[in-house]
C-alpha cells in the first residue's frame, strides 16, 4: 500500500473511485447508495449515518461504511453490541438529505449545532463540518485502496463463490488498487518458518482522512511514544502482540489497540476537538504527516470492512461522550478495585501470601488485593491450585477475606492439553477450540506446554467459560476471588511474532453448526483478547450477578473499557518507563480507557530504592495501582528496603487511601458519562491555555482538578511545573501537601523526597476518608471530610461525591447519593444530582428491571446499606482572614459551631470540627464570618 500511496503522490492520478448510484435515505437518519472503480470489477455499497450522543441528544456522530457488493467471499463485519454497541445507538431522525449533480449533502441541526456531511460524488470523497466548520475529510489525497475478493488465477483451485455473488462478471486485469503497484505476496507470506496461506488472497481496504487546522493528534494506544503523536518514518502499526522487553518511542505494536485519534483543530478561529475511530480488528497500520495547517492521516487494514465514526465535538469531552454513546459506557469498579494491589510472580506458597498480608499490618500500609501468578496451578492449568503449595485455597481467601481485603488468580486463556484436565476435554469435546487452516484443532505452545486456545470471539463459548468460574467448578475458590487475563493477544510461544497463525480459523458468529468455522484468524486478531476478557467477566456475573466484576486485562480494543481494569504490560525498573507511562496512560484514557496503570517499580530489573520510592508516589495517582515484579527480581515490598522507604511508601498509599472518595467519584463520573480519570493539560484548557502543549508528557490531571507532575533521575531539588488556566475566572492552584497557592502559568517548585509535585485546583472541593485503614473496605464506617479549595478570584468553591455500597449494581436502581457541594461569599450548601439511564444489551442487563434509557435517576441510600454518610469536618483553604464565627442552617434554627484556624501557605486555613452535615440531606447552610 506505501508503494501506491508514493504512486498516486508521485503521479497525482485521481482516485478511480466514484459515486454510482447516488445516496438516498434509508432508514432514520441515514442514506445509502453504491460507488464503483473506474477500473470496473464490483462496486461497493456505501452508507453514512447520522446519530445523537446519548447524554445531550445532540447531533455530532457520523457513521460511514463501506463494503463490497456480492463479494466472493463474505467480508467480516464485527457482530452487533460486540464493540459498537447497535442496541444504544440514537439515529438522528432529524437529519436532511439534499441531492444535485455533484455532491449529496446530510445536514443534521438537532440541538445547538449544525452537522454537516457532504459526498462528493467523482471522484468520492466526504467532508465532515460542525458549524461552518471543516474538520475532517475523507480521500481527498485520493487514497483510497479497497482490494476486492478476487478468483485465484489457476482457475481449477478457485473456490466457490459465496452465496449471492456475482455470476460470469468478467475479472478485471486492473483493479485500481495496491495490488497493481505491488503484487508480492499477495497469494502467501511467510514469517521466518511460519507460512500464512492467504485462501482468500489480498483483501486490504484503506483510506486517508485529513483533519483541518490541526497540528495537533493523540490516541493511537497502545505505543509508548509521546502523547502528541510523533511522525515516524513508519507508520504506526495495530497489532496486538506479547512483546518482551518493549522499546520507548518507536510505533511497534504492543499489548492492545483502539483505532482512534483525537485532533486539536487549534489553527481554527475558535479551537475545537474532535475525534475519528477505525472499527477494524485486524492488522490496521496509521500514517500521520502535519503540513499546510492539516494533520494528514491514512489508515490501512489487512482484511474486513471500513466502518468508522467521526465525532465532531466540539469539546474533548464532547468528543468521548460521543464515543462512549458508540462504544458504550464503561463498567462500574468496586471499590477495592481503586485501593492498592499487591503482586508479584510469584508469590510462593500460602506462608508467603500469609507473611506479605501480615507485614502490610505489621508496618501499617493500608492494600486491599494480593494477586498469585501462574505458579499457583498444577502445572499451568488455570482453575487450578497447587497441591503442595496451596494446599488449603479457601482458608487462605477467607483469611484475606477476614480483613476485608480480596485476592487475585491469573486465568490465561491457552489451555494445557491434558487429558486429565476436565477444562481441556470440556472445550475439546465441544469442538470450542480455534482451528487451523486445515480444520484442525490449533496447538501452540505457550506457559503448560502444549496448548489450546478458545474460540472466545464465538458467544458460545464464552457462555461455556463463564461456567468455569461457578464455585462448584473452580474448587477453591470464593466470591472474594478475582481474575486477571495475562496473554491474551493471543501470546503463542512457536507462533509467527509470538502469535496466532493469520489462517487459523474462528466459528462464524451467530452459527452454531461445527462446519461453520470460516472465519480467518487475521479478521479478529484484535478482538480476541477482549472477547476473552469479556468471557471471563461474564463467568464473574455467573457466579453472582450483583455483585461487579474485578478482571484485569492486558489486551484490548475499542470497548474494553466494559469489562475492566487494563495495565501497560511488561515495563522495566527503569526510570524512562516510569516517565513514559504519562503519554500511555493518556493516550489510553483519551481512548476511552480510564481505568488503567503502569506496573509500579516496573515488571522487570530491579529498581533502586529513589525509583521504587518515586514510582509508588506517583503510581498512588494511577486510577490502577498496582506494584508487580518479575520471578527473577529481588523481593522489593518496602519492609525489603529499610525505614526510609516504608515510611515514604506508608505516606504515599494513605494519600491514596485518603482520597478514595474522590477516586470513587471519578470513575462513576466516567462510567456514567464518559468523562476520563486522567486528563491531559490541553482537555479543559482549549481556547485558554496554549502553553500547555511544551509539558503534556510530564504532567497529567486526575480529573479536572487535581494535577500531578512525574519526577526523574535528572529532577534537582527543584522543578519546573506547568499550572494551566482553567477558566477566564482562574484562581491558580494550591500545593496539595503543603497548601501554597500559586497563579496559573511556569512555575518553579521544590521537589520534597516525600512526594511528587502535586497539585490542586483553586475553586475545588475535595471529599476525603483521613482515618488510615487496613484496606477501603475498613474505611466504609469512617465519615468524610471536605476540604474548601477557595477560589480568591470568585470567592468560589465547588465539588462532586458519589457514594453508593460501592460494590453492586443497585446504584442504577436510584441506590445512591450523587451530590455537589457549592461553596460561595461564606456560604457552603449542597444540592442533589441524578445519572442518566442507558440503553445495553438485552443480555447484558440479566433481566434487570433497570429504568428506561433516557431516564434520569434520582438517587437515595437506603440504611440498609451501612455506609456511613457522616462529614466530621470541613476545612477552609485559603481565607484571607480567619473566621470569627462559623454556624450550620437547617429548617430555621442555626447552631453555632467549634473551630480552629491556622496559617496555611500564607493564607488561613478554618478547620470546623464535627458538622451536623450528611451526605445526601440538603436544604442545609454552613456560613462563617
Amino acid at each position: 500500500y506505501r508503494k501506491y500511496v508514493a504512486d498516486v503522490q508521485a503521479t497525482g492520478k485521481e482516485t478511480p473511485w466514484s459515486v454510482a448510484a447516488p445516496l438516498a435515505a434509508a432508514g432514520p437518519g441515514a442514506a445509502a447508495g453504491e460507488i464503483e472503480s473506474a477500473h470496473g470489477g464490483g462496486r461497493l455499497s456505501v452508507k453514512v449515518t447520522a446519530l445523537k450522543d446519548v447524554l445531550r441528544g445532540e447531533c455530532g456522530i457520523t457513521r460511514i461504511e463501506i463494503d463490497e457488493v456480492n463479494a466472493l467471499f463474505p467480508r467480516y463485519k464485527i457482530p452487533d453490541n460486540d464493540v459498537v454497541v447497535t442496541a444504544a445507538l440514537v439515529p438522528d431522525e432529524g437529519l436532511k438529505i439534499s441531492l444535485d449533480a455533484a455532491s449529496t449533502t446530510l445536514i443534521s441541526a438537532t440541538g445547538a449545532s449544525e452537522c454537516k456531511t457532504v459526498v462528493t460524488h467523482k471522484p468520492f470523497g466526504v467532508e465532515v463540518s460542525r458549524d461552518g466548520q471543516v474538520i475532517q475529510s475523507f480521500n481527498s489525497q485520493k487514497l483510497m485502496n479497497f482490494e476486492r475478493y478476487r478468483p485465484k488465477p489457476e482457475a481449477s483451485t478457485t473456490p466457490a463463490p459465496s452465496e449471492g455473488a456475482a455470476e460470469g462478471a468478467a475479472a478485471p486485469t486492473t483493479f485500481g488498487d495496491a495490488t497493481d503497484i505491488d503484487t508480492k505476496d499477495l497469494r502467501e507470506e511467510n514469517f521466518g518458518s511460519h507460512q500464512d496461506t492467504k485462501p482468500r488472497g489480498p483483501a486490504a481496504v484503506a483510506l486517508d482522512v485529513a483533519f483541518h487546522d490541526s497540528s495537533h493528534v493523540v490516541g493511537l494506544p497502545e505505543h509508548a511514544v509521546k502523547l502528541d503523536l510523533p511522525e515516524f518514518k513508519e507508520p504506526y502499526r495495530l497489532y496486538n502482540l506479547d512483546v518482551f522487553e518493549y522499546a520507548l518511542d518507536r510505533e511497534m505494536s504492543l499489548y492492545g489497540q483502539v483505532p482512534i485519534v483525537m485532533a486539536v483543530h487549534d489553527g481554527a478561529a475558535k479551537p475545537t476537538a474532535s475525534g475519528f475511530l477505525w472499527v477494524n480488528p485486524s492488522e490496521t497500520f496509521v500514517n500521520i504527516k502535519r503540513e499546510n495547517g492539516k494533520a494528514h492521516t491514512w489508515w490501512l487494514s489487512e482484511s474486513g470492512v471500513i466502518d468508522m465514526f467521526v465525532f465532531s465535538g466540539p469539546t474533548p469531552q464532547d468528543v468521548l461522550t460521543q464515543y462512549h454513546s458508540v462504544a458504550g459506557f464503561p463498567a462500574p469498579t468496586p471499590l477495592f478495585g481503586l485501593g492498592k494491589q499487591q503482586c508479584r510472580w510469584n508469590y510462593r506458597d500460602e506462608d508467603d501470601v500469609r507473611m506479605v498480608d501480615k507485614n502490610f499490618d505489621k508496618y501499617d500500609i493500608p492494600y486491599d488485593v494480593i494477586w498469585l501468578d501462574i505458579e499457583h496451578t498444577v502445572d499451568k492449568k488455570y482453575f487450578t491450585w497447587h497441591k503442595t503449595y496451596f494446599p488449603t485455597p479457601k482458608t487462605m481467601i477467607d483469611n484475606i477475606s477476614s480483613k476485608k481485603r480480596k485476592m487475585v488468580t491469573i486465568v490465561d486463556p491457552h489451555i494445557k492439553k491434558d487429558e486429565g484436565y476436565q477444562v481441556f476435554k470440556t472445550m475439546r469435546d465441544n469442538d470450542y477450540f480455534v482451528k487451523t487452516k486445515t480444520g484442525q484443532q490449533f496447538e501452540g505452545h505457550c506457559w503448560p506446554g502444549t496448548s489450546m486456545y478458545g474460540d472466545y470471539t464465538n458467544a458460545e463459548v464464552r457462555e461455556a467459560w463463564a461456567k468455569n468460574f461457578l464455585p462448584e467448578n473452580y474448587v477453591g475458590s470464593t466470591l472474594d476471588l478475582y481474575t486477571w487475563n495475562d496473554m491474551n493477544e493471543p501470546s503463542v510461544f512457536n507462533g509467527p511474532e509470538v502469535s496466532m497463525p493469520r489462517d487459523n480459523l474462528h466459528k462464524k458468529a451467530g452459527i452454531h453448526s461445527t462446519k461453520e468455522f470460516d472465519v480467518e484468524h487475521r479478521d479478529v486478531h484484535n478482538l480476541y483478547g477482549m472477547m476473552y476478557h469479556r468471557a471471563t467477566v461474564e463467568g464473574h456475573l455467573l457466579r453472582n450477578p450483583n455483585q461487579r466484576p474485578f478482571v484485569l486485562t492486558r489486551a484490548f480494543f475499542a470497548g474494553t473499557h466494559r469489562y475492566g481494569p487494563i495495565w501497560t504490560g511488561d515495563n522495566m525498573g527503569k526510570w524512562d518507563h516510569l516517565t513514559i507511562s504519562v503519554p500511555m496512560l493518556l493516550s489510553m484514557s483519551m481512548g476511552g480507557l480510564s481505568y488503567v496503570g503502569a506496573d509500579v517499580g516496573g515488571f522487570f530489573y530491579d529498581p533502586s530504592e529513589e525509583l521504587l520510592t518515586r514510582w509508588h508516589q506517583f503510581g498512588i495517582w494511577y486510577p490502577f495501582y498496582r506494584a508487580h515484579a518479575h520471578l527473577e527480581t529481588k523481593r522489593r515490598e518496602p519492609w525489603v528496603l529499610g525505614e526510609t522507604c516504608i515510611t515514604r511508601v506508608r505516606e504515599a498509599v494513605s494519600t491514596r487511601y485518603q482520597m478514595l472518595p474522590t477516586w470513587y467519584t471519578r470513575m462513576m463520573e466516567f462510567t456514567e458519562m464518559g468523562a476520563p480519570v486522567l486528563r491531559p493539560l490541553y482537555f479543559d484548557t482549549l481556547g485558554l491555555d496554549h502553553g500547555v502543549w511544551p509539558h503534556i508528557d510530564t504532567h497529567m490531571l486526575v480529573g479536572d482538578d487535581i494535577l500531578v507532575r512525574v519526577v526523574d533521575d535528572k529532577t534537582g531539588a527543584t522543578t519546573e511545573v506547568y499550572l494551566p488556566k482553567m477558566s477566564a475566572t482562574d484562581g491558580g492552584w494550591y500545593d496539595f501537601y503543603t497548601l501554597d497557592r500559586r497563579p496559573a502559568g511556569l512555575a518553579t517548585v521544590p521537589v520534597a523526597a516525600e512526594y511528587v509535585p502535586t497539585m490542586v485546583r483553586a475553586g475545588t472541593v475535595l471529599f476525603k476518608k483521613m482515618r488510615r485503614r487496613r484496606s477501603s473496605g475498613a474505611q466504609i464506617g469512617d465519615p468524610y471530610t471536605v476540604e474548601v479549595y477557595t477560589n480568591p478570584v470568585t470567592n468560589t468553591a465547588t465539588g462532586r461525591v458519589f457514594v453508593d455500597d460501592f460494590n453492586s449494581y443497585d446504584y442504577k436502581e436510584g441506590q445512591f447519593v450523587y451530590l455537589t457541594m457549592d461553596c460561595e461569599a461564606s456560604t457552603c450548601s449542597s444540592k442533589p444530582l441524578s445519572i442518566q439511564a442507558k440503553s445495553v444489551p438485552e443480555n447484558e442487563a440479566k433481566g434487570r428491571n433497570w429504568p428506561a434509557a433516557g431516564t434520569q435517576v434520582q438517587g437515595q441510600l437506603p440504611a440498609t446499606k451501612q455506609v456511613n454518610l457522616a462529614v466530621e469536618r470541613v476545612v477552609l483553604i485559603g481565607l484571607q482572614a480567619a473566621p470569627t464565627k462559623v454556624t450550620f442552617e437547617k429548617d430555621g434554627q442555626e447552631t453555632e459551631l467549634y473551630f480552629t484556624t491556622r496559617p496555611c501557605g500564607g493564607l488561613v486555613c478554618a478547620h470546623v470540627k464535627k458538622p451536623p452535615i450528611v451526605l445526601g440531606q440538603h436544604g442545609w447552610n454552613l456560613k462563617w464570618v
